[in-house]
């Protein structure tokens, strides 16, 4: 009786989180409030498994607790959880300690083993996934992997399957950038090659492994048009058979601003 009702109390107190997830949140507080939820449940569940570490069925009685706790639908959990891993992920692990950074892995997948809707937190997972490359980049294998490796070895061995695909995905489109900015520099003359302001960095899904709604791009920046569309061009003449869609939600464009320098700075 006395393991059932600590059981209960650990499962009230994650409960008593729900308040702070409101409907629109921005990353960082969600990142905060999974990272206190995932905190109150490690907290209380330590003390709890030292005292009742030789009482049969114990672990099956916390277990259900944090899982009735975890999936409340309050929480939004599969697509919350899925932003906590971006956050950190993206960050590269800045904000936590060298302990949490070494944890984060199996502290991931010990969260993944609690969820009853493994599935769609997959399709979210691999969404973000597939963001985090286009982001990223390769930098993504090294310091997500680890995670990756964690959740399969919780009985998910078809986890994140598209991992190794988004990983040719990268290099090829590397490839085909090199190719294509060669052919660009073979057309402009040297004059025109000084005067480039902008850099293009285009990545090639293929649609079968593409996770996101086909909203296509139509509201181009001026100065990207005409590489937009000399790239297009130069695809289509080497693939006859592909038609390239810009994707209007994963495209995002990145200036700088130079503020003219002043009296009291001689750099711009």
């Amino acid at each position: 009786i006395f393991c059932i009702a600590c059981g209960n109390f650990i499962k009230r107190q994650m409960l008593s989180l729900a308040p702070n997830f409101k409907k629109q949140m921005k990353t960082n507080e969600i990142q905060e409030n999974i990272n206190m939820l995932i905190t109150t449940c490690q907290t209380l569940s330590k003390p709890y498994k030292l005292l009742f570490s030789e009482v049969k069925n114990s672990s099956r009685i916390l277990d259900n607790c944090i899982i009735e706790a975890w999936n409340d639908p309050q929480f939004a959990i599969e697509q919350n959880f899925c932003v906590y891993i971006d956050f950190q992920i993206r960050s590269e692990f800045r904000n936590i300690s060298q302990k949490e950074k070494d944890e984060f892995p199996s502290t991931v997948a010990t969260f993944y083993s609690y969820l009853t809707d493994k599935f769609k937190f997959s399709s979210i997972y691999d969404t973000f996934l597939a963001r985090r490359f286009i982001k990223m980049g390769l930098k993504v294998v090294e310091i997500e992997l680890p995670t990756i490796n964690a959740i399969k070895s919780q009985k998910a061995q078809g986890f994140a399957k598209n991992f190794k695909q988004y990983i040719k995905t990268v290099y090829d489109s590397q490839f085909l950038e090199s190719s294509f900015k060669n052919e660009i520099n073979r057309l402009l003359t040297k004059e025109q090659q000084q005067q480039a302001t902008f850099s293009f960095s285009p990545i090639v899904f293929d649609q079968k492994y593409f996770p996101f709604d086909k909203n296509i791009a139509t509201m181009l920046p001026p100065q990207l048009k005409p590489i937009h569309n000399a790239f297009c061009s130069y695809y289509t003449e080497k693939r006859p058979n592909y038609k390239l869609l810009l994707i209007q939600d994963i495209s995002f464009v990145e200036f700088k601003l130079y503020v003219p320098r002043n009296a009291k700075s001689p750099q711009p």
